[in-house]
């Protein structure tokens, strides 16, 4: 009974001392992947995706008109990778410049 009693002490002292699972860190930068939307207008309905790489240059195209496609680089102009804001610089085809600030939902996976 005794040793029953022990064990049932350090199972339970090994599956809590792992710390506070809100306290994840961000590693890498939350930006790169494949973010995607959809709107409408008078003119239709809008499917983009904009297709963030490591390597700092990204991909961003409109559907249903697939010829509308631009390419360009992209930076972070903060260092804090666990902040939920962020803002982005962005250039397209070296001629567009613009800024994107976004607010990253707690699991990162939406902004």
């Amino acid at each position: 009974m005794k040793k029953l009693i022990i064990l049932l002490f350090l199972v339970s002292m090994v599956s809590c001392s792992g710390g506070d699972d809100d306290d994840t860190k961000v590693t890498t930068e939350p930006f790169i992947g494949l973010w995607t939307y959809t709107y409408t207008t008078v003119s239709g309905k809008y499917n983009n995706s904009h297709n963030i790489n490591s390597n700092k240059t990204h991909i961003y195209t409109e559907e249903p008109m697939e010829t509308d496609l631009y390419e360009g680089e992209w930076s972070n102009d903060g260092t804090d990778f666990n902040s939920r804001n962020q803002i982005y610089s962005l250039t397209e085809d070296n001629y567009l410049s613009f800024k994107i600030t976004t607010r990253f939902s707690s699991d990162f996976n939406s902004f």
